[in-house]
Parts: structure tokens; C-alpha cells; sequence
């Protein structure tokens, strides 16, 4: 997102991240929680961009988070001005469990085969993620 115009660009940022959800920062969630990850701010008070990633355990739910930071921007830009924000959105990460469905879970599934021919009880802990 890039904040510019004649008003303090610094504080619409710190105002811009005031508006993201309560709770539901990386420090808030636990488990398969989706977030806002607030990155990086960098700039004056004359430009600044600041940088997210979002994260959520499901496509659904990461897309209704990007549609709401663009909701947010377009929100921002009606009460600030448009061209006083600009927010760019890419599909920078998604969740590794995504490319392991249908015919692609097939890993998976000799995995656990492989611990079962082997009498072998599989406990498999996602990382804030699922299986």
C-alpha cells in the first residue's frame, strides 16, 4: 500500500493498521487462526508504503481477506481522498496444504500406507496449518 498526498502519510498507515481486525495478528492466533501480518512501514510523512501478508488455512478465507483489505483501501480513499492511497495485491503465498489435494495428496497417502505396513502409529502435527 502506498500512502501519498499533502496529509501525514505515517499517521494514514498507523490509522490504516488500527482498522485491520482485532485479535487477529500472528501474536493473537493459535492453531489454524487465518492473520494480518504487518511487515514493514517505511517512508515520511510526505509517502509511505506499508507492507502485509495475510495468512488463512483455507482459499476461502484468504480470499475474503484480501477483499477485505481492499474494501479497507477503498474505504480509506473515500474518506481521505483517491488518490490519497493505492494498494497493489498479490498472491504471494498460499497454503502448502493447497497443493496437496486430489491426485496430488498422493505423497501423503504413502506415507501413512508406509507407516501402516509397518505397524507404525503416524502422529502428524500440522505447523499452524492442516493435513
Amino acid at each position: 500500500m502506498l500512502f501519498d498526498e499533502y496529509l501525514n502519510s505515517l499517521l494514514m498507515a498507523h490509522q490504516f493498521i488500527s482498522m485491520l481486525p482485532a485479535g487477529e495478528a500472528p501474536q493473537y492466533t493459535e492453531g489454524r487462526e487465518g492473520y494480518y501480518w504487518v511487515k514493514e512501514m517505511t517512508g515520511n510523512s510526505a509517502k509511505t508504503v506499508l507492507k502485509l501478508d495475510i495468512r488463512d488455512f483455507s482459499q476461502q478465507g484468504y480470499r475474503d481477506r484480501m477483499a477485505f483489505l481492499q474494501n479497507l483501501a477503498d474505504s480509506c480513499a473515500t474518506l481521505w481522498g483517491e488518490s490519497t492511497i493505492s494498494i497493489q495485491l498479490d498472491n504471494r503465498y498460499e497454503n502448502v496444504a493447497n497443493s496437496l489435494e486430489g491426485e496430488a495428496r498422493f505423497p501423503i497417502y504413502i506415507a501413512k500406507e508406509a507407516y501402516t505396513r509397518n505397524n507404525i502409529a503416524m502422529n502428524a502435527i500440522p505447523m499452524r496449518g492442516r493435513l
